[in-house]
C-alpha cells in the first residue's frame, strides 16, 4: 500500500511539473507585423530561417533572436522595434529587416526543448503580407 501512495504522489508532482511548461505556440499578426506567443509565456528565443535556397545553400544565414536580459522576457516581439534585452545574430538591434519577395520558418525554442513552426511570406518591401498561423487558433506546429 505504500509503493502504491509513493507512486501516486510522484505521478501528481510529475503531472504539475509537466502542466507548469510553456507553451510554445506562437502566430503572427499581420498588420502590427509581430510575432505572438500564444499561451503569454515570454519569447526566449527565436529562429527565423529564410525558405529559399540557391544550389541546396540557404540564401541567407539563420537569423537568432535570443533574449539575454535577467527580466522575464515579453510574450510579444514587434519585427519593427525590437525591445531592449533581445540580441540578434548576438547584437543588438532596433529591428529586423527580412528579405523581401521569399518566405521564412520561425521556429519558437522553448527551455524545454519544444518547439513551435510557423511560415511567413514577405511583399516585394520586406514586409509580412501572409503567414501560416494568424491566431492562436490554428494548434499544429508545422
Amino acid at each position: 500500500m505504500k509503493n502504491l501512495k509513493n507512486k501516486s504522489f510522484f505521478f501528481i508532482i510529475a503531472a504539475i511539473i509537466y502542466s507548469c511548461k510553456p507553451n510554445p505556440q506562437i502566430c503572427f499578426h499581420i498588420n502590427n507585423q509581430e510575432i505572438k506567443n500564444c499561451g503569454g509565456s515570454s519569447i526566449n528565443e527565436l529562429w527565423l530561417q529564410n525558405d529559399s535556397t540557391v544550389n541546396g545553400y540557404y540564401i541567407e544565414d539563420e537569423i537568432t533572436v535570443k533574449w539575454e536580459n535577467k527580466k522575464i522576457a515579453p510574450s510579444t516581439l514587434f519585427l519593427n522595434k525590437i525591445p531592449e534585452g533581445y540580441t540578434v545574430n548576438g547584437k543588438r538591434v532596433e529591428k529586423i529587416n527580412l528579405m523581401y519577395n521569399t518566405s521564412y520558418s520561425i521556429i519558437n525554442h522553448s527551455v524545454y526543448s519544444s518547439y513551435y513552426k510557423i511560415k511567413i511570406w514577405t511583399n516585394n518591401n520586406g514586409k509580412v503580407y501572409k503567414t501560416s498561423h494568424t491566431d492562436c487558433h490554428k494548434s499544429q506546429s508545422l
